[in-house]
């Protein structure tokens, strides 16, 4: 009975630390505290709580003495994912970044086996339709309070200040820092909104479920993420479809969602309509149909380069999140023109596309394979249970339209983790479910498993520790170097590159001391920022960036042109385009040292690509007028600078420069 009643303990808590991960990883944030302010404080808070429930599940385990272990036939097709990411580590291109993942990603196999362990916990501890039903209330609950932060945003009254994002700052991004992967965790919970709603029983749920679906629904509009918009109709609709005669019982209910919606719909056209700084809801959802410019052209050409890359490597791909070094090389012209060639990207916004190009074929195939096939088992096990259907297929379309969503956005840790415990949930209530039970000898091996896998993620839990560690130091030595306190903000930077290995680490680190080189004039400044440079270019020799910092490096010791570190700069430049053909600033700076060289039909070669790639390129226009200037050719000289003059009409020395032409 002590065994039982202890073995019951463990269970509940590992439950209920489930559902307070549902709660803490989508609101895990730290402002002003670290340079990644969103994804790493959500790793970290994964890993800790998935640490703590997995050294419940192993006392559980060392207790028991009759055990049970759940397994579904969706679980071959987990393992097969997960041995597959685990061959495709050993052979990445990057073996560090695939097992940690990509920063500001993470999504390397520490992760992808981190989201496995949090499934077969979620598969063996929801197993009532109580719990069930807590789970998808607290993905709502959750959800309400990250909508309510972002309509905050969008209204103007965000507490917060975020300087610098790369998106217009009239979209919400609440606690994830970016509009398209808030509005993942979003087409997640609107269809388990909807049938908490439809399910509430008394006022309080009605008005609390009801207020969490309207603040949901307007967050997602206001994030103008389409393919979302698409996957949430999805969602939407297949649970319409699997709720059946269920939404029957609720004529009333239903009118006055639709009533809200076209109210919420409306109101948000009118407001974004009138408002100087942002666009109509309703130009956003006909832009969608334009797709080959915006984001859905470049989407396009990254998925080009991503089927170059399969079928390159179809089997195990390049390694876990390896996505932006494939893609360095094999980005279209298109591409380049479109992102006016100063963009790569980590990630194809089409998880299919992207699992095939970094796992391989045959585990982007498992992947879907698994979460699909859980799906079905959910929809089949409880499709005719009229008492706890609404609930059942609120989940299960939640998990369809996040797939669907998956095929234009991305994944992350803060929505995807909760995916994964959704389908071990799902899974969990099914009535075909297997169940080994564990005598003597197999609680043994169980043991031994559970063991491994507690070794595994007390691993993964430290190194997400450190990363978090350094990415402090890292931030604090930002601020340091603003405050004009060099020697402690290079104390912070050493630290924060010790702890964790990070390129872009190297390339702001490095960028800085030659920058403290060249103002004080310190030799020993620009030597160290070459060994950065050059460290940046072993650890990661696919990634475009650390050369051109090399070059830089090598450029800021040079003496004259045709010196050995001039060489040595025009050399990585040359590395850059091998690495990124359609580097557009590459072309660029190799041009301007061929011009200093009076390499000139070399020089004009790289810059009538750089106009080719961005006719708004003023460097590329103003570099070439001086290129025609040397070469004594007044009228194409005339053309570029008047083209520059165009782009910065400010320039005082251009003007004195084509009034000198054309007086001759």
């Amino acid at each position: 009975m002590k065994n039982q009643k202890t073995e019951g303990i463990y269970e509940k808590w590992i439950y209920l630390g489930l559902l307070i991960l549902v709660v803490v990883v989508p609101l895990a944030f730290t402002p002003y505290l670290t340079l990644d302010v969103y994804d790493i404080a959500k790793l970290v808070a994964l890993r800790v709580i998935t640490l703590a429930l997995t050294i419940l599940w192993v006392l559980n385990i060392l207790n028991s003495k009759d055990k049970k272990i759940s397994y579904s036939f969706a679980d071959f097709a987990l393992i097969a994912f997960l041995i597959l990411a685990a061959i495709s580590t050993v052979l990445s291109i990057n073996r560090l970044i695939s097992v940690y993942g990509e920063y500001q990603r993470y999504e390397g196999l520490l992760t992808f086996l981190n989201y496995a362990m949090v499934y077969f916990l979620a598969l063996q501890s929801f197993t009532s339709f109580e719990r069930i039903k807590n789970l998808s209330r607290m993905l709502v609950l959750t959800s309400t309070l990250v909508s309510a932060y972002g309509l905050l945003q969008y209204l103007g009254l965000d507490p917060l200040s975020w300087p610098g994002q790369q998106f217009e700052m009239w979209r919400s991004f609440s606690t994830f820092g970016n509009p398209d992967l808030l509005a993942g965790l979003l087409v997640l919970a609107l269809p388990a909104a909807l049938s908490n709603f439809l399910s509430a029983k008394d006022l309080k749920e009605n008005t609390l479920f009801g207020i969490g679906l309207v603040l949901i629904s307007s967050c997602l509009l206001t994030t103008y993420t389409r393919g979302a918009w698409i996957a949430a109709a999805v969602g939407v609709i297949f649970f319409i479809v699997l709720a059946g005669k269920s939404l029957l019982a609720q004529p009333k209910k239903l009118l006055l969602v639709g009533i809200a919606f076209a109210l919420i719909f409306a109101g948000l056209s009118i407001h974004s309509a009138s408002s100087g700084g942002s666009i109509n809801i309703l130009e956003r959802i006909k832009s969608a149909g334009d797709l080959t410019e915006g984001s859905a052209g470049s989407r396009l050409e990254i998925w080009k380069a991503a089927a170059s890359a399969i079928k390159e490597r179809p089997l195990f791909g390049f390694g876990p999140d390896t996505f932006q070094l494939v893609e360095e090389k094999r980005a279209t012209l298109r591409y380049a023109q479109l992102t006016h060639g100063q963009s790569v990207e980590n990630n194809a916004h089409n998880y299919f596309l992207q699992l095939a190009t970094v796992l391989g074929l045959p585990a982007a195939i498992a992947f879907f394979a698994f979460a699909i096939g859980v799906i079905i088992l959910s929809v089949k096990a409880h499709r005719r249970n009229e008492d706890k259907r609404i609930i059942y297929m609120g989940l299960s379309a939640a998990s369809a339209g996040y797939l669907v969503y998956l095929l234009t956005g991305l994944s992350v840790v803060g929505t995807t983790s909760l995916f994964w415990i959704t389908l071990g949930a799902l899974v969990s209530g099914v009535p075909f479910l297997k169940r080994i039970k564990l005598k003597p000898a197999r609680i043994t091996q169980a043991r031994l498993v559970s063991a491994l896998a507690l070794a595994l993620i007390l691993v993964a839990t430290y190194l997400s520790l450190s990363m978090l560690a350094a990415d402090y130091y890292f931030n604090r030595g930002l601020n340091l170097k603003d405050a004009g306190q060099p020697n402690l903000a290079i104390a912070s930077f050493d630290t924060a590159t010790r702890l964790y290995r990070n390129g872009l680490y190297y390339d702001w680190y490095g960028r800085y001391l030659q920058d403290l080189g060249l103002a004080q004039g310190n030799a020993a400044f620009l030597l160290q920022s070459k060994d950065i440079a050059e460290a940046a270019t072993v650890f990661e020799p696919n990634e475009s960036d650390h050369w051109v910092y090399l070059a830089n490096a090598y450029a800021a010791m040079s003496k004259r042109p045709g010196d050995a570190e001039y060489n040595a700069a025009i050399d990585a430049l040359k590395s850059t385009l091998a690495v990124r053909p359609n580097s557009a600033l590459a072309h660029l700076l190799l041009a301007d040292a061929y011009r200093a060289e009076g390499r000139y039909s070399e020089a004009l070669r790289l810059l009538e690509y750089c106009i080719k790639v961005d006719p708004s390129s003023k460097d590329a226009h103003l570099l070439a007028g001086k290129v025609y200037q040397k070469l004594g050719n007044k009228s194409l000289a005339l053309k570029y600078f008047k083209q520059y003059e165009v782009l910065n009409p400010d320039d005082n020395n251009v003007k004195q420069t084509i009034k000198s032409l054309e007086s001759k």
